[in-house]
Parts: structure tokens; C-alpha cells; sequence
């Protein structure tokens, strides 16, 4: 049986995360744009299948069998994995490599602020509710160093190169928080992976517009740092095409 909501989410916590989801698109078609600046296939292709993601993902969400979490894997489940191996065969392909060579450094480690309002409207969410605490920074979640974090390490680099090595930390910290909510999130699931019980489960991510947290929001800050590391290894190589 589907797994309904606890209790309707308010129009702030609905509009916020829809607004993330279509800005974390947006940001995705300026880099596929900064990538291929001459029209074409390519470039066409790329936009083409981030546009037809989100919307699968919105999609599927609108259908009451993917809201049956209690079997395992869940349906929302089986597309969030998807995504993530998507995005690990986009970031360590060619493709990435491009991306990460035609970003500027503040652009590329900058737009990770994006996870502060993200982290604002767990927040929300938990008030109202709807999402698990322990997925909050009041919680096990503790992602909102590395938006907070992101524009100052970046801008701190680009003023001073000798100090590149701490991107290196800040990436490898920002990963590891967001594996370890990706985590938390799954184990507030329901079904045989659950470790935390306490109310409400976590059913939220599989309705719309909050299917767009696991599908494009996580899924845009580890593409984020797969080009940071690019970058980086370009950038150690001596690579001129890694530009601040």
C-alpha cells in the first residue's frame, strides 16, 4: 500500500524545494551551454536528458505505486540509485572533464552554497512534521558546513593559489557529509535498511516537488565535487585548462 504523507506539506516548504529543483536545473543547462558554446548534437543532447530526468522524476513521483516504500528496493529508491550512478558515469567521463575544465573555480565550488537553503528547508520540513529530524542539522546531518563553507574556500583559492591544498579538504569533508545523509536518509526509510524508527518515516522525498532533493539536488552537489576533484587532478597535472 502507498505510504501517504504525515501531514500536508505548507506552500513555503513546497514552492522552496520546486524553486531549488528548477534552479539546480538551470545551473546544469548554463554548464552544458558553457561546455559546448556552439550549438549543436552534443550539446542539444545533454539538455535534452537533464530536462527529461526531472520531469521522469516528477512524473513518477505523481504515481500512487511509487509511494509503496515498504517493500525493498522501493521504487523512489531504485531511481534515486539510478541517478547517483548516472551521475558518477557523467562526472568521470569525458564529459566531466570538460565541465570541470571550462567552470571557473568560484563557479565550480561556488554554486555548493545552494546547500544552506536546502539545509534551511530540512529544517522546515522537520518543523512541520514532515521530514525526520535526525535528516536536519538538528539531527545527523551536518551538510550545512559545506555551503557555508563552499564560496569562502573557493574565493580564498582564487586569491591565493598556495592554498589550493585546502580545497582538497573542504571537497573531501563535503563528500563525506553528504554520503553520510544520503545515508541517514535511506536508513529512515522504510523496509529492512531502517535504523531510526522514530516518526515520521521518511516517505517525503518520494512525492513531488521533494522527489527533487535525492534526483537533482544530491545528485547536482556530488556531481559538484566529482568536478572538483577533476579540477583539481588537472590542475596537479599542470593542465592550463583549469581556470580560476
Amino acid at each position: 500500500m502507498p505510504i501517504e504523507l504525515p501531514v500536508p506539506p505548507s506552500a513555503l516548504l513546497t514552492s522552496t524545494f520546486a524553486l531549488l529543483g528548477l534552479a539546480a536545473v538551470a545551473f546544469w543547462i548554463y554548464v552544458v551551454r558553457n561546455s559546448w558554446p556552439e550549438p549543436g548534437a552534443r550539446r542539444l543532447g545533454a539538455m535534452a536528458s537533464l530536462l527529461a530526468w526531472a520531469a521522469l522524476a516528477f512524473v513518477l513521483a505523481n504515481q500512487p505505486w511509487f509511494h509503496v516504500l515498504d517493500r525493498f528496493p522501493p521504487p523512489a529508491l531504485r531511481l534515486f540509485l539510478f541517478g547517483f550512478v548516472a551521475t558518477l558515469a557523467v562526472g568521470l567521463s569525458p564529459l566531466g572533464r570538460r565541465m570541470a575544465a571550462r567552470l571557473p573555480l568560484l563557479v565550480l565550488v561556488g554554486f555548493q552554497c545552494f546547500r544552506l537553503p536546502v539545509e534551511g528547508a530540512l529544517a522546515l520540513g522537520a518543523a512541520e512534521g514532515i521530514v525526520p529530524p535526525q535528516m536536519t542539522w538538528h539531527g545527523h546531518n551536518f551538510d550545512v558546513v559545506t555551503g557555508a563553507l563552499a564560496l569562502p574556500v573557493a574565493a580564498a583559492v582564487r586569491r591565493w593559489p598556495a592554498l589550493w591544498p585546502a580545497l582538497w579538504v573542504w571537497n573531501l569533508v563535503g563528500l563525506g557529509l553528504l554520503i553520510n545523509v544520503v545515508g541517514v536518509a535511506i536508513a529512515s526509510m522504510p523496509g529492512p535498511l531502517q535504523a531510526f524508527t522514530n516518526p515520521p518515516v521518511n516517505v517525503w522525498v518520494s512525492y513531488p516537488p521533494f522527489v527533487w532533493l535525492p534526483s537533482l539536488l544530491v545528485t547536482s552537489a556530488l556531481m559538484g565535487h566529482l568536478l572538483t576533484f577533476r579540477w583539481l587532478m588537472a590542475r596537479r597535472r599542470g593542465e592550463g585548462s583549469a581556470t580560476w
